[in-house]
């Protein structure tokens, strides 16, 4: 039973940590994404969703995942796009939180 869990617990931040410098590294290398913050902002949304549903479906935690990723997004993507991006994907996150 605890290996179970650490199994998960471990899989499933290191998913989440994938994912979120995958993102972060796309958009350091690519830096053209700064011309379209629409497309930042969503795809920053979208890792988020896409982190937590793959995370489910190969049978990890996805909130783990969801969780780590955030975190590594937070502190690594957001330095890496536009500064209307940062504007409006903050807008976009406390939206989201007031909604739920």
């Amino acid at each position: 039973m605890a290996f179970d869990f650490c199994y998960l617990f471990f899989f499933s931040m290191a998913f989440g940590i994938l994912t979120g410098f995958g993102l972060s590294y796309l958009f350091k290398i690519y830096e053209s994404f700064n011309k379209y913050p629409i497309k930042e902002t969503s795809l920053i949304l979208m890792n988020g969703y896409f982190t937590y549903l793959l995370g489910e479906l190969i049978g990890l935690s996805g909130i783990i995942s969801l969780f780590t990723c955030a975190i590594i997004m937070g502190h690594y993507c957001f330095m890496n796009i536009s500064e209307e991006s940062q504007k409006g994907t903050g807008l976009a996150f406390e939206t989201v939180g007031y909604m739920c």
